[in-house]
């Protein structure tokens, strides 16, 4: 069983990461096209 708690806190913690990382990178993508 704490095996399985360890992948769900990784799972959790991956999750938040790229709900952090993606919107930023979608706003640079745009900024990237306006100024071009």
């Amino acid at each position: 069983m704490p095996i399985i708690r360890k992948i769900q806190v990784y799972l959790l913690l991956l999750f938040f990461s790229l709900s952090g990382v993606l919107p930023s990178q979608i706003v640079f993508a745009e900024q990237s096209q306006n100024g071009v």
